[in-house]
């Protein structure tokens, strides 16, 4: 109700027209301005979404085997355990991202990749056949290196 109060002094401001063109543009206005901020809403509400707090335990979904920097690592290698360790101390909060990033020291996996660079994670991963990004924004000295081919 008070939107729509709103929108009548705005155009009662704009439009100080008398008579059935005034009628009509006022319904017109009161129109264009619920849709805009409708649509105002719906991207608020999307951007919320997105920046969203997750908790995501990786570490109990990590495949048997990774790739990384074209060495195969399995359940019994150091690179291995320190990574299913971080995964598994750092829950929360993980959060949606929309952008791309330049891999850094990827562990390559079936159903997932996980990018680590000196402050974040990113973590590419299908959940039920579509994929999703997720970041978690850490230090990463301990699951982090260099790899010839990214250097």
């Amino acid at each position: 109700m008070a939107l729509f109060a709103s929108l009548s002094i705005i155009a009662n401001y704009y439009l100080p027209l008398s008579g059935a063109l005034a009628v009509h543009m006022k319904k017109v206005l009161y129109a264009s301005l619920s849709i805009i901020f409708s649509i105002i809403l719906i991207i608020g509400s999307v951007l919320l979404y997105l920046d969203r707090d997750q908790k995501i335990d990786f570490s109990k979904h990590l495949p048997n085997k990774l790739t990384i920097c074209d060495k195969e690592i399995n359940e019994k290698s150091a690179e291995y355990i320190a990574l299913k360790t971080w995964l598994a101390t750092h829950q929360l909060p993980w959060n949606s991202i929309l952008v791309s990033f330049a891999p850094t020291y990827v562990y390559y996996g079936k159903d997932i990749n996980i990018n680590v660079n000196n402050s974040a994670v990113i973590v590419n991963y299908s959940d039920d056949g579509e994929y999703k990004q997720v970041v978690h924004r850490a230090d990463t000295t301990e699951i982090s290196g260099k790899c010839a081919k990214y250097s």
